[in-house]
Order: C-alpha cells, then sequence, then structure tokens
C-alpha cells in the first residue's frame, strides 16, 4: 500500500527537467500545448520510491512537487484538481 502522496503543482512547473534527472524512474518531460512540463508516471509512492522522488522534490526550483504522507490513504481531490490533468 501507497505509503505517500506526491502533490505536484503543473502550474508553477517552470519545465526545467531536473526532477526526470534525478528521478527518472517516476518523471517524465512531456509537451502540454505550448509548454515542456514534468509528468509523475505515478503519485501515490511507497517507502522504496520515496528518496529519489524526495530529491526530485528537493531539487525543484519552483516548489512544484511537495510529498506527504498518505496516513489516510486518500487523496483530497479538491486539493488535486492540478493533478495529472494531462
Amino acid at each position: 500500500m501507497s505509503k505517500y502522496i506526491i502533490k505536484y503543482d503543473k502550474k508553477a512547473c517552470n519545465g526545467c527537467g531536473l526532477c526526470a534527472n534525478v528521478c527518472p524512474e517516476n518523471w517524465t518531460m512531456v509537451d502540454v500545448s505550448e509548454e515542456r512540463k514534468a509528468k509523475p508516471n505515478k503519485l501515490f509512492i511507497t517507502e522504496d520510491d520515496y528518496y529519489s522522488n524526495t530529491e526530485a522534490a528537493d531539487n525543484c526550483p519552483v516548489e512544484a512537487i511537495i510529498i506527504k504522507t498518505n496516513k489516510e490513504r486518500i487523496i483530497d481531490l479538491e486539493d488535486s484538481s492540478d493533478f495529472m490533468d494531462f
């Protein structure tokens, strides 16, 4: 079961690609309209994925990636309106 949730703000993403460089197993770069944006392959991650995704979040210059503990095992759909909208 997923222990962590990635909260990703694609509007804030500047397309620098640092997340994809440090965590290529979960982050890829995609073309969205006229822009290049990062895209997580999964939003729910396990302990095994935590450290590389945390490194991606720490390297994000616009703080578009936040990793939270999945205490309730749910995602707030109102708070996630920008998630994975590609």
